[in-house]
């Protein structure tokens, strides 16, 4: 999935404001990650360059090949964890910012995504522009 949002209008002097964001997300489920996409596109400030994948190891390719601001990763991706992929990350030496998402979680498994090298974890409930925004700046 490769989808961009239009650059925002500068409210001070009327001209556009080209910030930028590569995103990538890690996400089994085709409709949460549309709904990250979403979320995304209404976010005051940035144009968004996304790239979804719903299988870990294209994932994990993919962020071996390319560049992205922020990485979001599902906490629990079928037979592995967004944990265990942030571990994997932080191994090869990737210090990139990564959010985790879940939809089942708690606070011992935001403390988890914390400890392991997680810059921010967001309920997949309590999603939405404003919160994506908070965790990416």
């Amino acid at each position: 999935m490769e989808h961009a949002i239009p650059a925002p209008v500068n409210g001070n002097s009327g001209e556009t404001e080209d910030r930028t964001l590569s995103v990538l997300a890690i996400d089994d489920d085709d409709v949460d990650l549309e709904s990250l996409r979403r979320n995304l596109n209404a976010c005051d400030g940035y144009t968004i360059d996304f790239s979804g994948y719903r299988s870990w190891e294209h994932g994990l390719d993919a962020l071996a090949e390319r560049s992205a601001d922020v990485i979001f990763l599902d906490f629990f991706l079928g037979n592995t964890t967004g944990t265990n992929l942030l571990r994997e990350l932080r191994d090869r030496g990737d210090m990139r910012p990564v959010i985790m998402l879940t939809g089942q979680g708690d606070e011992g498994t935001a403390a988890e995504s914390i400890r392991y090298g997680a810059s921010d974890y967001i309920a997949k409930h309590k999603m939405s522009p404003e919160v994506l925004l908070r965790a990416i700046e």
